[in-house]
């Protein structure tokens, strides 16, 4: 029997939405991945001033991190539509 994939759309209806959790924090400790996403940040631009949207921002970490570069004259502002999510 195989196993179900888990359903990123119903992460708050899910009785197991710490799989989820878990998943973006193992993910984005991953050297590759801080790797490509400081690269991200750049091509974005986030630098000091600059004021940003994070849409489907997941449990925060790259909100966080491009808040640091925009520094206290930016702002970013993270959207996720999982209350879980957003809760972690």
């Amino acid at each position: 029997m195989s196993q179900k994939a888990p359903n990123w759309s119903q992460i708050d209806t899910s009785t197991g939405s710490d799989y989820f959790v878990r998943y973006l924090e193992t993910a984005t400790a991953q050297t590759e991945m801080q790797r490509y996403k400081q690269k991200s940040y750049d091509l974005l631009g986030a630098n000091p001033g600059k004021h940003l949207l994070d849409i489907g921002c997941g449990i925060g970490d790259d909100a966080l991190a491009l808040a640091e570069r925009v520094g206290r004259s930016g702002r970013v502002v993270g959207l996720d539509c999982s209350a879980t999510l957003i809760a972690d």
